[in-house]
């Protein structure tokens, strides 16, 4: 992982708190990173267990949440 990508995901991290749910337009306006950036950035940190991705309510159209991982 290169320094820019660490940065960025250390700026998403950054505006959780614990017990907050952020969807990924709340998390774009806190950082201010572009929309491939921040999607980016949570693909990474789900993937390392750092951040846990929830869908809210039925069908394909209920959005996604964000939190940070337990532990």
């Amino acid at each position: 992982m290169n320094a820019l990508s660490r940065e960025r995901e250390v700026a998403v991290l950054a505006v959780f708190q614990p017990g907050d749910e952020l969807t990924r337009t709340q998390i774009e306006a806190r950082t201010g990173l572009s929309a491939t950036t921040v999607v980016r950035a949570l693909a990474a940190l789900e993937g390392d267990g750092r951040l846990v991705k929830k869908q809210v309510g039925p069908g394909s159209k209920a959005p996604f949440f964000y939190t940070l991982a337990a532990g």
